[in-house]
């Protein structure tokens, strides 16, 4: 089976290069369009990061505050910081945001609604290391994130980005997926592995679940926007925009909500910030070469695909037509 989705490369707010690939229905009755709204995914991280930091130059909360200062209900963890959730090394165990197994299970915790259950399944869990002595990529980490949003706003996490970044970047076609799709969207989609040409429907998963980790949904161009005002310090002053995208570990290159990494190029390395995402029916990707300004927005309606290889290849035609 073909690319099925969206491919578009930017230096700055110049588009070098927009393009659809494939169907935009499991039935192959409309063919994808770079307007169209994907799942994002994990890239949904940098934007709660961003949102944690935005807060902090505020003063409404710092990086180092125990996360029982702000939910009490994970008093007995109080070493867990929100920059260890930040920058997964809190020890909190993953959400499996594709189980429908996870989904059952969660609606068994206390809570009216779905980020309370989820919360609550989250502080029964064991911690994977004590916190701060580890690193352990968290999606549970980054839905706890959300809900600090929401205590110290008291705004719904939804409602806070829209309001402080979508609005202001004029992102009019990103928000929370909603888990219900119209012909704004290339359909959530899964490959069948027995008939390679066919897919299905992407499971049902309640979207609910992810967050913060992964609940967001947008477009390329949206994408873009968000891309060259981080880039600009648009959104976070100079300082703040230098501590998210800094390795805090050398072995991992995690930032905050991002990670680093500086591939060659010719002999030369660049500095890239980039952020893969996977959920049921979408695989995504985002990157940002800082030193030459170029961004890379990969999305598709299919699962399971890992795309970092491709958007280095991309970045590799750019750099080499200089």
């Amino acid at each position: 089976m073909g690319f099925w989705g969206v491919v578009l490369m930017a230096r700055g707010e110049n588009i070098l290069f927009e393009k659809g690939y494939g169907f935009a229905d499991c039935d192959h009755s409309r063919l994808i369009h770079p307007n169209l709204k994907f799942r994002i995914a994990s890239i949904t991280k940098q934007i709660t990061a961003a949102a944690i930091l935005k807060l902090s130059e505020e003063n409404r909360l710092t990086l180092q505050d125990p996360l029982s200062k702000y939910l009490p209900a994970f008093s007995k963890h109080p070493e867990i910081t929100l920059y260890q959730l930040l920058t997964h090394t809190s020890g909190i165990v993953t959400l499996l945001n594709t189980s429908s197994e996870l989904n059952d299970r969660i609606q068994t915790y206390p809570g009216e609604t779905t980020l309370e259950k989820t919360l609550a399944y989250l502080h029964e869990q064991p911690l994977r290391f004590n916190p701060g002595e580890g690193f352990y990529y968290s999606n549970g980490g980054y839905a706890i994130l959300s809900a600090v949003i929401e205590k110290v706003t008291g705004q719904s996490y939804a409602d806070y980005l829209k309001k402080t970044f979508f609005i202001p970047l004029e992102m009019t076609d990103t928000g929370y997926d909603p888990n219900a799709y119209d012909e704004s969207w290339a359909i959530p989609c899964h490959r069948l592995s027995v008939e390679p040409d066919a897919v299905e429907p992407a499971p049902w998963v309640n979207r609910d679940i992810p967050y913060g980790a992964g609940g967001l949904y947008s477009t390329a161009r949206d994408l873009l926007k968000w891309s060259v005002a981080l880039g600009k310090g648009e959104l976070l002053q100079p300082e703040t925009l230098r501590l998210m995208e800094t390795p805090q570990s050398e072995v991992y290159g995690n930032g905050l909500g991002v990670f680093i990494e500086h591939p060659p190029f010719n002999g030369i390395r660049y500095r890239l910030v980039f952020h893969d995402g996977a959920t049921a029916g979408s695989s995504t990707h985002l990157s940002r070469y800082v030193d030459k300004d170029l961004t890379i927005v990969i999305l598709s309606n299919l699962d399971d695909y890992d795309f970092t290889m491709l958007a280095y290849q991309l970045a590799k035609i750019v750099f080499s037509e200089e």
